[in-house]
């Protein structure tokens, strides 16, 4: 299978996993997953997504004066101003992105 990515650039797609990465287990956010090689977690991405969701601890979107939550709360003050009628938008802060 080809996949075209851009103009005269093609990459091959298969369904056979390689023995250098694949086969990996991984857990992200109490979810675990088969890495194969298209997986892209870099180890430190994944100490700071353990880091910001353990018991104690806040994701980056919600703490406070984080660049995250700063622009999760513009993006959301954006979406409250703009809508013609109350309840059109929600928002879940509570929830992983």
């Amino acid at each position: 299978m080809l996949l075209q990515v851009r103009s005269g650039f093609c990459r091959t797609l298969s369904r056979s996993q390689s023995s250098s990465s694949s086969g990996h287990r991984l857990s992200v956010l109490g979810k675990n997953y088969v890495s194969d090689d298209w997986t892209n977690l870099s180890p430190k991405i994944l100490s700071v997504l353990q880091d910001t969701h353990g018991p104690c601890s806040a994701p980056l979107h919600s703490r406070p004066h984080h660049p995250l939550q700063l622009l999760r709360s513009r993006i959301s003050n954006f979406f409250y101003k703009s809508s013609k009628t109350a309840g059109e938008i929600h928002s879940f802060p509570s929830m992983t992105p």
